[in-house]
């Protein structure tokens, strides 16, 4: 499947939260805690060919995706090729990736609410490095949906959490977690 997205910083989700509710949208999941885990070999081989290892758990939901790049044809998204697959038991989904050579490379946390409408999908996300509405689906979807929300494609970020964090991290942290005060709460 192919990943077309774009990622929008913004302090406060209110107002869009109060666009959004006015759209129709297939399903609505309310806030949930992200923890992924992005791992890669000790050359970061797989980060340097511009493809991605992440496991991820959301509840009990635990989905290994792979990301692959495409060629560059999109200038104003992020695209990537993306194939997922569920896992039933995280731990050792960890110990078969360390085993096969890969380490967790970056860690990042977020609380995410998503609004979908077939396989567009529109998600707020705040992370310990700020908010982000990030906008998924083909191309028409992303613009009228940006514009809706107020946005030109001068508001659209491609880079991933791990690009924006190394923008905005503090003290050198290599992980981009919440306080554990955070984590039962977006708001």
């Amino acid at each position: 499947m192919m990943e077309i997205e774009v990622k929008i910083e913004v302090k406060d989700f209110s107002p869009f939260e109060k666009i959004l509710s006015k759209e129709i949208f297939d399903e609505i999941r309310d806030w949930v805690f992200e923890d992924n885990l992005v791992f890669d070999v000790e050359d970061l081989k797989l980060k340097k060919e511009g493809k991605l290892l992440r496991l991820r758990k959301t509840g009990e939901n635990i989905i290994l995706t792979f990301k692959n790049k495409v060629e560059k044809k999109y200038s104003e998204y992020k695209v990537r090729e993306e194939i997922e697959i569920k896992v039933s038991d995280f731990e050792n989904t960890i110990k078969i990736l360390k085993g096969l050579g890969y380490k967790v490379f970056f860690r990042y946390q977020k609380f995410r609410k998503i609004y979908s409408r077939s396989s567009n999908h529109v998600c707020l996300d705040k992370t310990p490095i700020g908010n982000f509405i990030e906008i998924e689906g083909d191309e028409n979807f992303i613009l009228k949906m940006a514009e809706k929300l107020g946005f030109t494609k001068k508001a659209f970020l491609k880079e991933t959490y791990y690009e924006l964090f190394l923008k905005k991290r503090k003290n050198g942290e290599s992980f981009m977690l919440f306080d554990k005060s955070v984590y039962s709460s977006p708001r």
